[in-house]
C-alpha cells in the first residue's frame, strides 16, 4: 500500500488536470454563449499535426471514416528474465462523435484484448471529455474463453503551449476485479519532424503499479512515424523492470 500515494500523484497529474484544462474553455464559451465552432476557430488544430501515443488510448475518437493503426514490438526484463512481445491499437471512427478501438498490449504474455466504445460527451477536437465502455476478451493463454470482463471511465484531452502539445488521459474501472486503470500521455512537437513523448499508466486494486514512458517519434510522412522508447517500472509491485519498444504507426484519414 505504500505505493498508493505515487499512483494517486500520477491519477491526479494526468487525468484530472487533463479533464480540468479540457473543461475550463468549454464552459466559459458557454457562459458567454459561443458556440464550439466559434471558440475553436482561434485555437483549432489539425489532428495530422500530431503524431499518436505509444500505449495510451486517444482520449476522443477518430473522425468518421479514420482509422489509426499502431504497432509495437519491445522486449521486457524482469530481473534475469528477458522476453519479448508485440502489440497494436486500432482506431476506428464509426459515426460523429463515436469510435471503436482495439488494443492488446502483448500478443503473447497479455491474458485479455480490449474492445472499447468511446463518445465524446463535450468539446471539439482541441479540448473534451469522453466516457468508454470497454469489453477484456480472454486472447491469451491462461483464462477460460469465457471468462470476460468489461470496465468503464472517462477520458479528457487538452492542447497546451500555442497547439504545440497535445495531453491524452483516461480512467477506466474493472468492477469484477475492483481494478482502476490510469493513463495518460503528452505528445510535444518539438517540429515538424520530431515529437518527443511521455507516458505514465498504471492500476490501482490491493497495490498500486505504475510505469512511466519517454520516447521520440520521427514522422515519416503526414500518415506514418516510426519510434523509439524505454517503458521503466516506477514502484516496488511491478510487472516488469524495463521495456525497451520499438513503434511504427499509420493513419488513413477520409
Amino acid at each position: 500500500m505504500k505505493n498508493i500515494p505515487a499512483g494517486l500523484a500520477m491519477l491526479i497529474l494526468t487525468v484530472t488536470c487533463t479533464s480540468c484544462f479540457a473543461i475550463m474553455p468549454i464552459w466559459h464559451a458557454r457562459m458567454v454563449h459561443k458556440p464550439d465552432s466559434d471558440m475553436s476557430a482561434q485555437t483549432y488544430y489539425d489532428e495530422s499535426q500530431f503524431v499518436q501515443p505509444f500505449f495510451v488510448h486517444e482520449a476522443l475518437p477518430a473522425q468518421p471514416d479514420q482509422l489509426d493503426l499502431r504497432t509495437l514490438a519491445y522486449r521486457e526484463r524482469l530481473g534475469q528474465v528477458a522476453s519479448a512481445d508485440y502489440a497494436f491499437n486500432i482506431e476506428a471512427g464509426l459515426v460523429k462523435d463515436l469510435g471503436l478501438t482495439v488494443r492488446n498490449e502483448g500478443e503473447i504474455n497479455q491474458k485479455f484484448s480490449e474492445l472499447m466504445a468511446l463518445y465524446k460527451l463535450l468539446g471539439n477536437n482541441n479540448r473534451g471529455m469522453g466516457v468508454l465502455a470497454e469489453a477484456l476478451v480472454p486472447t491469451g493463454g491462461g483464462p477460460d474463453p469465457n471468462d470476460a470482463r468489461a470496465a468503464v471511465g472517462a477520458s479528457g484531452r487538452t492542447i497546451l503551449l500555442d497547439n504545440r502539445a497535445k495531453v491524452d488521459s483516461n480512467v477506466r474501472y474493472n468492477p469484477r476485479d475492483q481494478i482502476l486503470y490510469f493513463e495518460g500521455a503528452v505528445v510535444w512537437k518539438a517540429n515538424k519532424k520530431l515529437f518527443p513523448v511521455f507516458e505514465v499508466n498504471g492500476t490501482m486494486n490491493a497495490g498500486t503499479d505504475w510505469y512511466v514512458l519517454p520516447g521520440l517519434k520521427y514522422r515519416i510522412d503526414q500518415r506514418s512515424a516510426l519510434g523509439f522508447g524505454l517503458q521503466i517500472g516506477m514502484s516496488d509491485i511491478r510487472a516488469f523492470d524495463n521495456r525497451g519498444i520499438l513503434s511504427y504507426e499509420i493513419s488513413f484519414l477520409p
